[in-house]
C-alpha cells in the first residue's frame, strides 16, 4: 500500500517528464507488486537516461524493467518487449558491448510495433557494426533504415532520413572518404534544424565540426565545438559534452598546443568514466598518442595495454591502433620479436579497411622508430601508413 501510495502522489506531482521521477514511480509500482503498470515508467526512465548519456542509471532501470518483464510474462516476440529491447540494445552500445547491441537490435527489429520502432532498430544495429568494422554491413543496415524511413506507413520520417543519412556519413567517414561523409552531414543539418531535438542539433554540430576540420577551417571547427559544448552542457548530453571535449582536444593537438589537447581529451575521458560511456576507451586512446608526440612512448604503453585489456580491444579500430603504440614501445626498447608480433596483431586488426588519421600516423611513427634497427620492418610499416594515407586521400 505505501509503495502504491508513493507511485500515485509521485505521478501527480512530477509525472514521467524526468528520469529521476519516472525510475521512482516505476520501481516503487514493482514493489507494490504491480509489475505490469511498472513496465512503461520504467521505459521512459531508462530512454531519458541513455538521452542524457547516463549509462549507469539506464543500466539499473533497465534491470528492474527486466525484472518486471518476468514477472508479467511477456514473451519474446510480444510487441510490448520491442522497446524494453531496442533499449537494451543501445545501452550495450554505450557499453562497448557491440556484439550484444548487434543482436538485441536484430530482435527489437523482429518484434518493432511500427516503422518508426524498426527503423530505430536498424541504426542501432548499424551502429554496432561501425564499431565493429563491418562496414558494408552497416551501409547496408542504414540504407533500410533510410528507405523505410523515406516511405513509413505513418508519412515519412524526416528526422529518421537524417539519423540514417548521418550514420551512413560515419560510413563514409571511416573508409576514409571525407567528402561523402562531409556532404551526408551537411544534408543531415538541414533537417535536424528543422526537425530535430536539442540532443539531434549537438550530435549535428560534431559531425559538422569535423567537417570544417578536416578542411582545415580550424576557427569554424571550434566555433562549432564549442557551441555544441555549450548546448550539451545545458541539456545535460554528457556523451555530446564529453564528444565536444575530445573534438576540442584534436583540434588543439592539430594546432600543436599538446598541454590544451591533455586538458580537453582528460576532461572528456572523466565525463565518459563517471556516465559509464565506453567512449572513454576513445579518448584514453587519444591521450596514447599525445603521449607518443610527446615523445613519451612508454606512458602510451601503459595506456595502449590497458584499452588492450579491455572491451576496446574488440573494436577493430582502436585495437589496431593500440597495438601500433605497443610496436612503437618495442622499438624504442630494441625487442625486435616483440615488435613483429605488435605489428602483426595491428595489421590483422586493419584488416577490414576502416581508417583514420591517427592510425596512419602511429604507423609511421612505428616504422621512423624501427628503422634504425631494421630498414626492412620499417618499410613493411611505412608501406601500410601509405596505403592508410591513400585510403584517406591524402598524404602525410
Amino acid at each position: 500500500t505505501h509503495h502504491l501510495g508513493a507511485a500515485t502522489a509521485l505521478a501527480a506531482l512530477w509525472g514521467t517528464q524526468t528520469a529521476t521521477a519516472a525510475a521512482r514511480i516505476g520501481r516503487h509500482l514493482l514493489a507494490a507488486g504491480a509489475p505490469l503498470p511498472a513496465l512503461t515508467p520504467l521505459l521512459v526512465a531508462a530512454r531519458a537516461a541513455l538521452a542524457e548519456g547516463a549509462v549507469l542509471e539506464a543500466s539499473g532501470v533497465l534491470a528492474d524493467w527486466e525484472r518486471a518483464r518476468a514477472l508479467v510474462q511477456l514473451a519474446d516476440d510480444d510487441v510490448r518487449v520491442g522497446p524494453g529491447l531496442m533499449l537494451r540494445a543501445q545501452l550495450a552500445l554505450h557499453e562497448g558491448r557491440h556484439q550484444e547491441a548487434r543482436g538485441l537490435a536484430n530482435r527489437a527489429a523482429l518484434v518493432a510495433g511500427d516503422d518508426k520502432q524498426k527503423t530505430e532498430a536498424l541504426r542501432t544495429e548499424a551502429s554496432a557494426c561501425v564499431a565493429l568494422a563491418l562496414l558494408k554491413d552497416a551501409a547496408i543496415l542504414y540504407g533500410r533504415a533510410r528507405a523505410l524511413s523515406s516511405q513509413a506507413s505513418q508519412g515519412e520520417d524526416k528526422l529518421g532520413v537524417a539519423m540514417a543519412l548521418r550514420g551512413l556519413g560515419d560510413v563514409a567517414y571511416y573508409q576514409g572518404d571525407k567528402e561523402a561523409a562531409s556532404a551526408r552531414y551537411t544534408a543531415v543539418a538541414a533537417l535536424v534544424a528543422q526537425y530535430g531535438s536539442k540532443s539531434d542539433l549537438v550530435a549535428s554540430l560534431w559531425s559538422l565540426g569535423y567537417v570544417e576540420m578536416e578542411r582545415g577551417a580550424l576557427p569554424e571547427a571550434k566555433r562549432l565545438f564549442l557551441e555544441q559544448r555549450k548546448i550539451a552542457r545545458a541539456t545535460r548530453d554528457h556523451l555530446g559534452e564529453a564528444n565536444a571535449e575530445n573534438a576540442l582536444g584534436e583540434l588543439a593537438r592539430r594546432g600543436a598546443a599538446l598541454d590544451e589537447a591533455e586538458r580537453h581529451y582528460r576532461q572528456a575521458a572523466r565525463i565518459a568514466s563517471k556516465s559509464g560511456l565506453s567512449r572513454r576507451w576513445t579518448f584514453r586512446l587519444n591521450l596514447a598518442n599525445l603521449c607518443v608526440e610527446r615523445g613519451d612512448v612508454a606512458g602510451a604503453r601503459l595506456l595502449a595495454a590497458e584499452l588492450l585489456s579491455s572491451n576496446a580491444a574488440k573494436q577493430p579500430l582502436m585495437a589496431a591502433s593500440a597495438w601500433w603504440i605497443l610496436a612503437c614501445d618495442a622499438a624504442v626498447r630494441g625487442d625486435l620479436l616483440a615488435y613483429d608480433r605488435c605489428v602483426g596483431e595491428a595489421t590483422q586488426q586493419g584488416r577490414l579497411g576502416i581508417v583514420e588519421v591517427d592510425l596512419a600516423n602511429i604507423a609511421q611513427r612505428a616504422g621512423d622508430l624501427v628503422a634504425g634497427h631494421d630498414r626492412a620492418r620499417a618499410q613493411k610499416a611505412w608501406t601500410y601508413a601509405k596505403d592508410k594515407w591513400q585510403q584517406l586521400g591524402r598524404t602525410p
